[in-house]
């Protein structure tokens, strides 16, 4: 794979100034480390994705003049003139905690202290004046608490991860002078952590029975990306990424009343939502730019089937709902070298009430985003700082998996270094 993608780049004749096969085994160990740690959440009401995206507030459709492209818009790497590359990554401190109504059995339960790194990576080489080839590595969705080990009747909500990491190789086209269009290819690898009681019908939680579900697995599906000048001071952007199906694999242990009591293996199919994104950039002024973004989200009414190879199948019940985000952001030029970033961000909720619990929260979220950009001499440093929060109560109605209060907030920290060549 690395020599077949080495002569691509050989016959557009970019290698210039670094090795790729360097940069791709250096790519591979990036990822190879962070892959344990697949996990964003649901709530990550920024949208971010790279510190330019993230400052942003995650209003880069229209934008997207960097390695996060791959996410936001892919037809946004025809506006690099020159082959570019760039590693970052967030690291996402969250924090959650859940309150259950008076009068019924349980307690208060609060998150463990985490801190979730996510990488980002990619190359995007210029193969001709209308042509712009490009391979990226990020992660799109995540979602991820971690709460007491311990066994407690009515808090045995532990543990959820769901995760995928994208591997994406994209081509952008200048169609005209006003247009860029991008097809882009995506590799998922997924990754699946669930450790909860039986909720099978979903309208009830059987304490006693408790299911530690771990597994992961690939799956691959394909983006496209728009981006048309309006005139000199308006840019729209428009991005669709189809739902990616992955296959997983992986191993359930049932306890009893907290005793272990045996372990199967189990297979099972997770899809990931589309999203379809519309973006505006307005050029304000010679400094100032303002930039809009709303993003839709289909839901999923289906829930996590597990194929056991020798028990019965579970259903653990789900059924995610569609949302929508909405993120505003400015840019401002202080000189040829810096620029200045903020945003806000909105999202609602995409777990519905009657099947939210303490480890698949949910609500709505805000986001308050700001950072700043750096380039000289072919170089160029990013970093942001955002901080999200999200409020919901679930009320004590029939059918209600776990009423409650859930709250969740926390911080998202992105840094990322570029080079031209």
């Amino acid at each position: 794979m690395i020599d077949y993608f080495g002569m691509i780049f050989e016959t557009a004749n970019i290698i210039r100034r670094i090795s790729m096969k360097r940069f791709f085994v250096l790519l591979i160990l990036f990822l190879l480390v962070a892959a344990p740690a697949l996990a964003g959440g649901v709530t990550r009401v920024e949208g971010g994705i790279g510190p330019r995206g993230l400052a942003l507030g995650g209003a880069y459709t229209a934008v997207a003049d960097d390695v996060s492209a791959f996410y936001y818009n892919i037809a946004g790497l025809s506006q690099v003139e020159e082959n570019f590359v760039q590693l970052g990554s967030e690291i996402i401190f969250p924090r959650f905690s859940y309150e259950r109504p008076a009068g019924i059995f349980g307690a208060e339960s609060e998150s463990k202290f985490v801190n979730i790194p996510m990488p980002m990576a990619g190359v995007i080489a210029r193969l001709n004046d209308k042509l712009v080839f490009g391979l990226g590595s990020y992660m799109p969705f995540g979602m991820g608490v971690s709460n007491s080990e311990s066994w407690r009747p009515g808090k045995n909500f532990r543990k959820s991860l769901l995760g995928l990491g994208n591997f994406t190789a994209a081509l952008a086209w200048q169609a005209t002078d006003k247009l860029d269009l991008g097809l882009g290819l995506d590799f998922g690898y997924a990754q699946l952590i669930y450790k909860a009681p039986l909720h099978q019908i979903g309208e009830a939680v059987f304490n006693p029975a408790f299911l530690k579900n771990e597994g992961d697995g690939f799956g691959a599906s394909f983006r496209l990306g728009a981006r048309y000048r309006l005139n000199s001071k308006l840019t729209l952007g428009l991005s669709y990424s189809a739902p990616l199906k992955a296959t997983l694999k992986g191993k359930t242990a049932v306890q009893l009343w907290g005793r272990p009591l045996f372990e199967d293996e189990f297979k099972t199919h997770v899809q990931f939502p589309a999203r379809l994104s519309a973006g505006l950039a307005w050029q304000a002024g010679q400094r100032l730019k303002l930039v809009f973004d709303a993003d839709w989200y289909p839901g999923q009414p289906s829930g996590l089937r597990l194929d056991f190879k020798h028990l019965p199948t579970i259903v653990q019940k789900l059924d995610w709902q569609t949302n929508f985000s909405c993120h505003l952001g400015a840019e401002y030029r202080l000189n040829e070298s810096w620029k200045l970033r903020g945003g806000l961000a909105y999202l609602t909720a995409a777990v519905p009430e009657i099947t939210a619990n303490p480890v698949i929260p949910d609500g709505l979220g805000y986001g308050l985003t700001f950072g700043a950009g750096w380039e000289k001499n072919g170089w160029t440093a990013d970093a942001a700082l955002c901080y999200y929060l999200a409020d919901r109560r679930v009320e004590r109605f029939t059918g209600n998996l776990m009423p409650g209060r859930y709250q969740m907030d926390g911080l998202v920290v992105s840094a990322a270094v570029g080079r031209k060549f």
